[in-house]
């Protein structure tokens, strides 16, 4: 494993305002590489705004993207499939709990053309990191035992591992700034 792309999102529902931040983190927890971009709050550029991060970025030694929830800025659908056919890396979509009673949320809030691409995400699972803690995942292009086993690589502490802590983290701060700077 030489480097995982982790991925992370902020965002503001007044003003529509949403920043997806991505970090290069190496195995020993060395940032090498970071970029950020928008994606449309409660839009569907979710997954094609994540290939051409990872595009732009032009590297050959990423070797997984983990993505900090399947569902970004309001209903904004991470593709998993598509993003790992597209890039020829292995997709992890993972979150802190479990997404629960997500297809009426979708459909009451006038996502039904949503519901679908929601569905073929397929089925969460539980998993249990190194550090005690359970996360909710899918994998895309390898199996939960090898997701597993990236997630428990960049782990230090919580549930969450580093290049997406660190992605978050970035991404808020975007965030913030932009919000700043529109009320000023």
């Amino acid at each position: 494993m030489a480097r995982v792309l982790g991925i992370a999102e902020s965002f503001s529902l007044e003003p529509a305002l949403s920043y997806l931040a991505g970090v290069v983190m190496k195995r020993d927890l060395t940032i090498d590489g970071v970029s950020v971009t928008n994606i449309t709050v409660r839009g569907s550029d979710a997954s094609s705004s994540i290939v051409n991060m990872y595009r732009k970025m032009k590297r050959n030694d990423i070797s997984a993207i983990i993505v900090y929830g399947c569902i970004l800025s309001m209903y904004n659908i991470v593709e998993g499939d598509a993003i790992s056919a597209q890039t020829g890396l292995p997709v992890i979509c993972m979150a802190s709990k479990e997404g629960k009673n997500l297809e009426q949320t979708l459909m009451s809030h006038g996502n039904d053309h949503k519901v679908e691409s929601y569905k073929s995400l397929g089925k969460q699972t539980s998993i249990k990191l190194k550090t005690g803690f359970t996360s909710w995942v899918r994998a895309f292009g390898l199996s939960i035992e090898e997701a597993t086993n990236i997630i428990n690589t960049y782990v230090m502490f919580g549930r969450v591992p580093e290049p997406v802590r660190v992605a978050r983290l970035i991404s808020t701060a975007c965030l913030r700034n932009a919000l700043k700077q529109i009320r000023i």
